[in-house]
């Protein structure tokens, strides 16, 4: 059974400024803001946009192959795939 996704964005919260990588190995950290905004480090040419209740549409959808399987209105998808798909963000047993 999936995890709460409260409990999810708890530890999203408690891993940010750790190193974490896209599906293409792209390394990225991340921060979360004022008003639950996700902002990953990087650079400023690519989409970035992001925000909890965006990671929450995301893991509702979880699991997924990679990003391109996510629906279209996800936003920052190779990021927020890339935070979910990390075992310290959801357990790989689930």
């Amino acid at each position: 059974m999936k995890e709460d996704f409260e409990t999810i964005w708890n530890r999203i919260i408690d891993n940010q400024g750790n190193n974490f990588s896209t599906i293409k190995k792209v390394s990225f950290t991340y921060s979360i803001g004022e008003y639950d905004s996700f902002n990953p480090s990087v650079p400023v040419n690519h989409p970035k946009a992001s925000n909890k209740e965006n990671v929450k549409k995301a893991y509702d959808q979880w699991p997924v192959d990679g990003p391109s399987f996510f629906s279209k209105d996800i936003f920052a998808a190779s990021y927020v795939w890339g935070v979910l798909n990390d075992s310290r963000i959801i357990k790989k047993d689930e």
